[in-house]
């Protein structure tokens, strides 16, 4: 049999790869379902020790706004697996590129818990005629799912908590700061904001001439009309090569957002993680929303990862045991009785 660090080390080779063949048609289904199967039950490939889901998996549908201009609601795929005797349902909110099939195994460290994960408007299924936002109109997406689980029986009176990355942490934040929805949130490497996002991309694209740094021309006209849409093009065109913000498979229209100010509003317990070598989202950023949260509880892990949102394969057992732990303090209430605030270095 295969040991459980194996499990993890199979993953994640199947997501990266998952990711090289995301738009090949059949590849990618049957790599879908490969993937969905190993996280839903490992021992159909001779993982017996017991590390799968032994509760019920349901797809379901839900519908979020489309806009705060329309009336209009779209549909969002969702999966639900509901584990008995759950205290607890942990949303898994994805990042910019990938889909609930990519945070799918994910799940597997929530094995007490019940767990909803859904795909972000423009992202996985039924994303026709749609847009991503960046965080903006996605808040829609976590205020239909949340919603929808408050609407069922036996999950409406117990703790809902966010387990997001990147774009669906930075999202997590907004959706906080304009409703009460969850209880706890565990948030992996939000950006600061949609504005430093492109200025970091700017940036990126100075160069030299002569020993002397200059900025791309036309640098402040960019910055000063980036939101509009006939300098998005020009934009998402520049921050594809310089941090690597890839629009071509997913239409997109970067509207602000600055969860760096948002997050002053959210109250509950928030739990982020950064990994100090992450090109994307620098420490600098997650530590400034850090320090301005106004949570009654806060930590902030900079891990030793090594690239954006590494940490939970750089060290799983730590990621799990931290994420766990973090879940148990919010639902036993200890989190009361001990320090406001503290920076985790491991």
């Amino acid at each position: 049999m295969v040991n459980r660090g194996k499990l993890h080390k199979i993953i994640k080779k199947i997501i990266k790869f998952k990711l090289v063949f995301k738009f090949s048609g059949i590849l990618f289904f049957l790599i879908n379902f490969l993937l969905i199967n190993l996280v839903l039950d490992p021992t159909l490939y001779g993982f017996s020790y017991g590390y799968h889901h032994a509760g019920k998996q349901e797809q379901v549908v839900f519908y979020a706004r489309r806009d705060s201009s329309s009336n209009e609601y779209i549909a969002r795929n969702g999966i639900f697996i509901h584990q008995p005797d759950a205290q607890a349902t942990v949303v898994l909110l994805h990042g910019y590129g990938t889909d609930k099939f990519d945070v799918a195994p994910f799940t597997l460290l929530f094995k007490k818990y019940n767990t909803f994960l859904f795909d972000f408007r423009a992202h996985g299924e039924s994303k026709h005629e749609q847009q991503s936002t960046l965080g903006y109109d996605e808040v829609y997406d976590v205020f239909g799912a949340v919603d929808y689980l408050r609407a069922r029986p036996g999950i409406k009176e117990k703790p809902i908590i966010a387990f997001a990355f990147s774009m669906g942490a930075a999202t997590a934040i907004e959706s906080q700061a304009q409703r009460k929805l969850f209880d706890a949130m565990w948030l992996d490497t939000p950006f600061s904001s949609s504005e430093d996002v492109i200025k970091q991309g700017l940036d990126a694209l100075r160069f030299k001439v002569f020993g002397y740094e200059w900025d791309i021309p036309g640098r402040t006209y960019l910055e000063k009309n980036a939101f509009k849409p006939f300098v998005q093009t020009v934009i998402k065109w520049l921050l594809k090569f310089s941090v690597n913000f890839d629009s071509s498979y997913v239409d997109t229209m970067v509207k602000p957002i600055s969860p760096v100010e948002s997050i002053k509003k959210v109250k509950i317990p928030c739990f982020f993680v950064v990994c100090k070598n992450d090109a994307k989202v620098p420490v600098s950023a997650v530590t400034r929303i850090y320090e301005n949260s106004a949570a009654s509880y806060k930590r902030l892990w900079i891990s030793e990862g090594r690239r954006h949102c590494d940490s939970i394969f750089h060290r799983p057992s730590i990621y799990e045991e931290m994420v766990n732990n973090f879940i148990t303090t919010i639902i036993t209430g200890k989190f009361k009785k001990e320090p406001v605030a503290g920076i985790i270095n491991i």
